[in-house]
């Protein structure tokens, strides 16, 4: 008896240890679809802690009641005050450009979560007076100077097509030399280490470069009335330098639009100018994307 009593004691215990342990794993298993419902819920897709990116600013000889900030393709509007100020706050996720209208103007810039920029402008000189202040400015601030830089080449956009090739693409190179030396000099004075950011400037340089001179073979004749078309020409002078093989490129805005305009003047050297602007059509780019690789 004493036996049977010591197995009976032994399986009630068992069958405790057993029904404990069910439940333990139970309400671990409950707690566990809790907090990944409440993790899906409470970031909706989203990172956690991502702080707000603050924006204020004064505008002097103001030309309209509202700012307006973009980025993601989502608009953000303020209305400046009775002192021509505003302030406001960006949901931006992660680092990224954006742009800034006002009073038919555009800027571009670049954010990330927890910067806190204050922009000052007179309406009287846009361009040349646009300023940032405070956390993240300091890129923002090097936007703004690119854009002053770029601006006269791009204001003489027709004189420049204009120029025999040679000439012009000497200029167009010494444009692609400065603006790398100003982005090294501002990586080296600011200690940016933003690698998208870097990864997108030097992207943007080069391939600005290699659309100016692909445009070349068809701007120029369309321009000047010159027999000069020479595809062939132009892609033999940057060939060198760019690539068709990198598919992660195509995140970068201006890799995008040289893939667009090389197939534009592709096209157009195979069939004529006049039959590429009047058959917009998708057959032709698709026509012509297939012999791409036959110049790399």
């Amino acid at each position: 008896m004493h036996l049977i009593s010591k197995f009976s004691n032994f399986l009630i215990l068992s069958e405790l240890n057993y029904f404990i342990i069910r439940k333990i794993k139970l309400m671990n298993f409950k707690i566990l679809f809790i907090l990944i419902a409440f993790f899906c819920q409470f970031t909706n897709g989203k990172s956690l802690n991502v702080a707000p990116v603050k924006v204020s600013g004064k505008i002097v000889n103001p030309n309209d009641k509202y700012i307006v900030f973009n980025f993601n393709e989502k608009n953000d509007t303020f209305q400046l005050d009775s002192k021509n100020e505003f302030n406001g706050s960006l949901n931006i996720q992660q680092p990224a450009y954006g742009s800034i209208f006002y009073g038919g103007e555009f800027y571009s810039l670049y954010l990330s979560p927890g910067d806190d920029i204050s922009l000052t402008l007179n309406t009287k000189e846009f361009d040349e007076t646009i300023k940032y202040a405070g956390k993240g400015s300091d890129i923002c601030n090097f936007l703004a100077q690119k854009y002053l830089f770029m601006e006269p080449f791009e204001m003489n956009f027709n004189e420049l097509f204009q120029l025999k090739f040679k000439e012009f693409a000497s200029t167009i190179d010494s444009i692609k030399m400065k603006l790398n030396v100003q982005l090294d000099e501002f990586l080296k004075k600011s200690k940016i280490k933003d690698k998208a950011f870097i990864d997108n400037e030097k992207i943007d340089i080069l391939y600005r470069w290699a659309i100016y001179i692909i445009d070349y073979s068809s701007v120029h004749k369309y321009l000047t009335k010159d027999t000069f078309n020479n595809f062939s020409t132009c892609n033999d002078y940057i060939k060198d330098q760019i690539t068709f093989k990198d598919t992660n490129l195509f995140q970068f805005y201006r890799y995008s639009h040289f893939i667009e305009r090389y197939i534009y003047c592709y096209t157009s050297s195979l069939i004529g100018e006049d039959i590429a602007i009047n058959n917009p059509d998708i057959y032709y780019n698709l026509k012509s994307v297939k012999k791409v690789n036959n110049y790399n």
